[in-house]
């Protein structure tokens, strides 16, 4: 009797699937990660990342501030949400970017009040780049010298209560103003008095001189402490007006410019 070919058939096949598939276990395992495909366009499993560079950093002085504008390049294009670390001699500040920067046609920049800086002083400023991954650029410096600077105080302060504050001032520096009267009675002021207040950076002595025009006019200056006690004061009936006095860092102090005699005119402090 001739036996079916059926089985005969199927356990043939079953004999070359295990031949031309020896590693097979007969598991379904389903789709794989699949190739290696680093060398046909998708994504570095390993990137490399660029440190971000300063390709230009300066400082200078504008009629009222002084400015620091630098070039920065990231070929990452990872800077936004880095920082910026900036010295200014020995002291040092940190800058969010660019939340903290300044940004106008194109232009990056910092600004800061002259007070921040000693006239006549050279000052070494550095900068460095920091990205969103912590790489930092190569460290800017650039050298400052910042000019014996002039304060423009308007017509006001006329009463002690009414006091212009000029807030933190850096020596040497001269404050400018105007006289719109002058007069006394009875021995006491009775014209345009220019009441301003200020604290100093360091404690020293300081010699703050009075000048004013027209010559013919008599201005007179006094110095005086926080809590209203004169200090010290000069009302000769010449030119110029000097005050020489040992003040204390980060201290309120008010000084008045008090017109005795004459007519309208201008004065100048030097405080240095």
């Amino acid at each position: 009797m001739r036996r079916p070919l059926l089985p005969l058939v199927l356990l043939t096949g079953c004999v070359g699937l295990e031949y031309f598939n020896p590693g097979d276990t007969g598991e379904w395992t389903g789709p794989g990660p699949g190739p290696d495909n680093s060398d046909t366009g998708s994504p570095d499993p390993d990137p490399v990342y660029n440190n971000p560079n300063i390709d230009s950093f300066s400082v200078k002085e504008t009629d009222s501030k002084v400015r620091m504008d630098f070039v920065i390049s990231d070929q990452d294009q990872d800077m936004e949400g880095g920082h910026l670390e900036l010295a200014i001699g020995n002291r040092e500040l940190r800058y969010e970017f660019p939340d903290e920067v300044s940004r106008n046609g194109g232009q990056t920049f910092l600004l800061f009040e002259k007070s921040e800086f000693t006239p006549e002083q050279q000052v070494k400023c550095t900068l460095t780049a920091v990205d969103l991954r912590g790489l930092s650029s190569a460290t800017a410096s650039a050298l400052f010298t910042l000019t014996s600077y002039s304060l423009q105080v308007p017509e006001v302060g006329d009463t002690a209560a009414d006091i212009y504050a000029l807030g933190a001032i850096n020596p040497p520096v001269t404050l400018e103003g105007s006289i719109w009267g002058a007069g006394n009675l009875g021995g006491l002021y009775n014209a345009d008095l220019d009441f301003m207040s200020f604290t100093l950076p360091t404690s020293k002595t300081y010699t703050l001189t009075l000048t004013w025009t027209p010559t013919s006019a008599d201005y007179d200056l006094h110095l005086v402490e926080s809590t209203g006690t004169t200090l010290a004061y000069a009302t000769s009936y010449s030119q110029p007006e000097v005050i020489t006095y040992g003040l204390t860092a980060n201290t309120l102090y008010y000084v008045a410019v008090a017109a005795w005699d004459g007519s309208a005119g201008n004065w100048s402090l030097r405080i240095q």
